[in-house]
């Protein structure tokens, strides 16, 4: 999968081919999360599409401008519903839909869309998340995101005891048939997104996964800022991965400037000298003015996951 989205020249087509092929972090999860079998499908039936788009990426640019793309969940969402909107046998029936109740908001509907081969009508969830696993255990709670009120079991309960579950609610369905949208309704999730286990437990294969987790799911290490120079012992290359480009794999220019071993150790100690919210790194390759990512990790400070800003 990674070598097919390396062929694209521009990273927003990259970033919609990773969120329609790359595998899901959950499976075997009611309601159904859909699973590696449907995304390479998607993706395979998606490739003509892709190849237009990255000889003229304006459609999917103008579509993200034209949206509040500045949260990364935003963002994951934007590139979710420029796919269905685009896809032959698919068509989107209604989009972050807020629902009220007594005037207050309850909850948003990602996507309802209609598949047009089975004729189901389909409420999808859509979440695209990064959790670091901060013992080496699988219970859920102990994958938690960069900032840590986030965990893998919190968004998990709220997924699927409120999220999904919010067309059987009474303004939900009054607000739907408003729409024209009055028959049967199949829940689907998409969650993906990447889980990071520590270097020590990642490099020596040891690392244990989530519950119900896809075992393909995307991966990458973490360390702590005092851990560095244990880590970063070889000169390599770097690249400090600005939050905009944390979906796809790295592949081509435009990421910022490339750092040496010893650079990159000095950013770390400047960066954590004032800040506490983790960094992702990417270690790279250069060849023919091209970078190619070969891992990815976080570096946290050595408060996280006590410290949330």
């Amino acid at each position: 999968m990674t070598q097919q989205i390396f062929q694209y020249k521009h990273q927003c087509v990259r970033d919609l081919a990773w969120v329609i092929a790359s595998p899901s972090l959950i499976i075997n999860t009611q309601p159904k999360f859909l699973d590696k079998q449907f995304f390479e499908s998607e993706h395979e039936k998606f490739v003509p599409f892709l190849n237009k788009l990255d000889d003229d990426p304006s459609p999917l640019i103008n579509h993200i401008e034209s949206r509040n793309t500045r949260l990364l969940g935003k963002y994951f969402e934007c590139l979710v519903e420029f796919w269905l909107m685009n896809s032959a046998d698919k068509e989107l029936l209604a989009a972050n839909i807020q629902v009220e109740e007594n005037k207050n908001t309850i909850g948003e509907i990602d996507f309802i869309y209609r598949d047009l081969t089975s004729n189901e009508v389909i409420h999808l969830e859509a979440a695209g998340k990064f959790y670091m696993a901060h013992e080496n255990k699988s219970d859920w709670d102990n994958f938690i995101g960069p900032n840590a009120n986030d965990n893998l079991g919190r968004k998990l309960d709220k997924l699927l005891t409120d999220q999904i579950t919010i067309t059987q609610n009474g303004s939900a369905k009054e607000l739907l048939n408003d729409l024209g949208i009055n028959e049967t309704i199949t829940p689907a999730v998409i969650f993906k997104g990447y889980i990071f286990y520590h270097a020590d437990y990642l490099f020596g294969e040891k690392f244990v996964m989530p519950e119900s987790s896809e075992p393909l799911h995307r991966k990458g290490w973490w360390i702590r800022q005092s851990e560095k120079g244990k880590f970063f012992t070889v000169n390599k290359q770097w690249l400090v991965l600005e939050r905009a480009k944390w979906i796809s794999p790295v592949c081509g220019n435009g990421y910022g400037e490339v750092l040496s071993t010893t650079r990159l150790i000095d950013k770390l100690n400047s960066y954590f000298a004032d800040n506490t919210y983790p960094l992702i790194i990417v270690e790279v390759d250069q060849a023919n003015d091209t970078l190619i990512e070969k891992t990815r990790g976080f570096v946290v400070s050595d408060e996280w996951p006590r410290v949330l800003n």
